[in-house]
């Protein structure tokens, strides 16, 4: 009896390695033809007003033999957003958004996916110049995709839309929601994803609205509250610092926010790789505001 089970045994391990097999075959051939079909796409986008419309057509095609030849391909859904948006190339907005719409049919529990295609459909509507319709996707990817990436990205977009139109009011009044809808995940979500990326957004709010000080001091918290995390590696915190060091070279030309972070940093990290760097940091900007203070 142990041996006719260890017979069985085999055999489905034997069928496991080889639909294993078959499966890593099966994606590699899909992804040589995705990549192949990508190039060309690549190629159209970069001059897409010089593109025939039949050229398009031509890489829909190839992307739609993809998706038949391998339908459980885990790159099939890359496959409909890159149709979606040769649609959207080709200025044929519903057309894009019907696409979109496989998509959210078909993988309705990726979330990530999911707020990437509803994102990406508000903006056939946007540019095809229904804003009204646009506004209702990006609304409802703000009420209830709030913790996503996506979904926090969107008030700080449409504070720089607005800005963008010159639509004084609107941008006044959407700044103020996007600080509030930020303050708010960040009291809600202490020590958190949703905090340290809540916290970003809400400096860059600030800085459209040229409030340099706030700017700063909610990337300064960011540093200085996530630094001993895995959500801040130092490559990130190295994005953070340049960041802050542009707002007040480039912005405010105010660098005593940015000195205060940093000797904080420097005091409670002194072993941090980044230490040594922030002290010639912090010695630079004192250089530079005792110029300032001469001129």
């Amino acid at each position: 009896m142990k041996k006719i089970w260890a017979v069985y045994a085999g055999i489905l391990i034997s069928v496991f390695v080889v639909f294993s097999l078959c499966d890593l075959k099966s994606d590699y051939l899909a992804e040589r033809q995705v990549w192949r079909i990508d190039q060309k796409l690549q190629k159209y986008a970069r001059e897409p007003q010089v593109i025939p419309r039949f050229s398009y057509d031509q890489l829909i095609s190839s992307y739609r033999r993809v998706i038949k030849q391998f339908p459980e391909s885990y790159l099939c859904s890359k496959v409909h957003t890159q149709i979606a948006g040769i649609h959207f190339l080709k200025k044929d907005y519903e057309a894009a958004r019907a696409e979109y719409n496989v998509i959210l049919e078909k993988y309705p529990q990726n979330t990530e996916l999911l707020t990437r295609t509803q994102f990406n459909i508000a903006k056939t509507y946007e540019a095809a110049g229904q804003w009204s319709q646009a506004l209702r996707v990006y609304d409802s990817l703000k009420k209830d995709h709030e913790q996503t990436i996506v979904g926090m990205s969107v008030p700080l977009y449409l504070v720089d839309h607005y800005q963008r139109q010159g639509e004084g009011q609107l941008f006044l009044q959407a700044a103020q929601e996007a600080v509030e809808q930020y303050q708010s995940l960040i009291a809600r979500f202490p020590d958190s994803a949703v905090e340290f990326n809540a916290a970003q957004f809400l400096s860059d709010v600030y800085v459209l609205q040229k409030r340099w000080t706030e700017g700063v001091e909610a990337r300064g918290k960011i540093l200085l509250k996530f630094i001993k995390t895995t959500l801040l590696n130092q490559q990130s915190a190295v994005v953070i610092i340049q960041r802050i060091n542009n707002i007040c070279l480039e912005e405010s030309q105010d660098f005593g926010p940015a000195i205060k972070i940093y000797r904080q940093f420097i005091e409670q990290n002194p072993q941090h790789p980044l230490a040594g760097s922030l002290k010639q940091v912090v010695f630079d900007m004192e250089r530079l505001q005792e110029k300032q203070g001469s001129q």
